[in-house]
């Protein structure tokens, strides 16, 4: 998005995290506004939305949605705590974010909110039934949105992404990193995402160039949802 000319707010948990990330991005043009938030708390979505107004003159031209965190365990193994966590972070703060920012998209000539959910929304891909469930949430609320705001003008799309060299994907998988590889032999780019490859589909919807659609989800996962199963007929060159 700053490659292409775009203001943008970004927002964490952590002061030294926001500040860290405006200075990275800060080199590839546009404007970084940072603000550290708790947008999975009330009180945090509040002060984020009050800082957006004041920026723009209660005008948003896009909000994307990419707050997540995740426990992998089995439905037996997951505490109520850790169950409510991942709702509040995952879907509460998607929800809520859409509903408070939805007068200053109607401001806007082209207002789009992209959410960004998972492979794990979509099929079962072994990340545990509570995360799935709130990125499946997500699909769902895309699709209910993009029908329900259609009429003014705002567009909502949802990009799913499979696993990327993301600092959560690298905790997950400190204790087994041969997942990594499994990961690779399952998917039909063979290798992994990289962050940079969610962000140019993301980027794409938030454009001019992306005005008539609206209520897709797209998977940006190298060929996963596609393929069902990567079956003995599908050769693998590396044999």
């Amino acid at each position: 998005m700053l490659t292409l000319g775009a203001e943008v707010v970004v927002t964490s948990r952590k002061a030294a995290e926001v500040e860290e990330t405006c200075k990275e991005l800060s080199t590839l043009g546009g404007k970084v506004h940072g603000m550290a938030a708790d947008v999975s708390s009330k009180e945090g979505r509040e002060a984020l939305v009050k800082f957006v107004q004041g920026l723009w003159d209660g005008k948003l031209d896009g909000l994307v949605n990419n707050v997540g965190t995740n426990v992998r365990k089995a439905i037996h193994e997951a505490s109520e705590e850790e169950y409510h966590n991942m709702m509040r972070t995952n879907i509460d703060s998607c929800w809520f974010l859409c509903k408070m920012c939805k007068p200053l998209l109607e401001r806007s000539s082209y207002g789009s909110v992209v959410n960004i959910s998972s492979a794990a929304g979509l099929r079962s891909t072994g990340t545990g039934s509570v995360y799935a469930m709130t990125k499946a949430a997500m699909v769902q609320l895309t699709k209910n949105l993009a029908c329900e705001w259609g009429p003014l003008g705002i567009r909502v799309n949802c990009v799913c992404p499979w696993m990327a060299r993301t600092p959560l994907l690298e905790e997950a998988v400190k204790n087994n990193p041969q997942q990594l590889e499994d990961v690779k032999h399952a998917t039909p780019l063979a290798r992994l995402g990289e962050p940079e490859d969610t962000a140019a589909a993301v980027a794409f919807l938030c454009m001019p160039a992306a005005a008539y659609i609206t209520g897709q989800v797209i998977s940006v996962d190298g060929g996963l949802y596609a393929q069902g199963f990567r079956g003995p007929c599908v050769p693998d060159p590396k044999l």
